[in-house]
């Protein structure tokens, strides 16, 4: 759900930006000025000046009605590679400024995703545990292959030593227990938590940091 809003979230910024980018060139060229001078309105302090220059400086426009022509004098083109300069400019700056939006929203969202899957991950294999146990008279497994050979298993997949969406997973057996732990590949970047399994069924956590 919180990849979806913050998917919808940029496509709206995206849109926002692109018609402002309109609005402004359409307002530079109805001032005479080349309509590419609007996209500078979308850098943050660069817009000041350029509000300015459009507040205190004299318009093309304002040029030709003073010298009273009959016809709109064009605003003078620019070279097409300070066209192409400040398209370019513009865009990095629009994209580096929703990368620093985007980019950690979606990884606080993958790492809170990862967290709640290790958790319910360490209940299922406590669960299929326990039920291994009941079924064996108190008995409990000595590794984790009894749990997968089972008729019917008591897990669908091995976790023991390996790797699962941002977590490590260890499974300790012996006559007395169990233990399982699930602990963050990277601490602060797949996960904060490590969760603990234990022989009575409980599920504990402590920050890996």
């Amino acid at each position: 759900m919180n990849g979806i809003f913050s998917g919808i979230m940029l496509i709206m910024i995206l849109v926002f930006y692109f018609f402002m980018g309109w609005v402004w060139w359409r307002i530079f060229r109805k001032t005479g000025y080349y309509g590419a001078f609007g996209i500078l309105c979308l850098l943050p302090l660069v817009n000041i000046v350029m509000l300015l220059v459009l507040a205190f400086r004299r318009w093309p426009l304002e040029r030709e009605f003073e010298l009273r022509e009959g016809k709109r004098i064009q605003a003078e083109g620019l070279p097409v590679w300070l066209i192409v300069i400040i398209v370019l400019a513009t865009l990095v700056f629009i994209i580096a400024f929703l990368a620093t939006i985007i980019i950690p929203t979606f990884l606080k969202t993958k790492l809170l995703a990862n967290e709640s899957l290790a958790r319910q991950t360490v209940e299922r294999i406590a669960k299929g545990v326990g039920a291994y146990v009941t079924v064996n008279d108190g008995r409990y497994p000595s590794d984790e292959k009894n749990l997968l050979d089972a008729q019917p298993p008591y897990l669908s997949q091995s976790y023991n030593n390996k790797e699962v969406e941002g977590y490590n997973y260890s499974l300790r057996f012996d006559k007395t227990g169990y233990e399982i732990l699930a602990v963050p590949s990277e601490c602060g970047i797949t996960g904060n938590k490590i969760f603990i399994g234990d022989k009575e069924g409980k599920i504990s956590e402590k920050d890996c940091r």
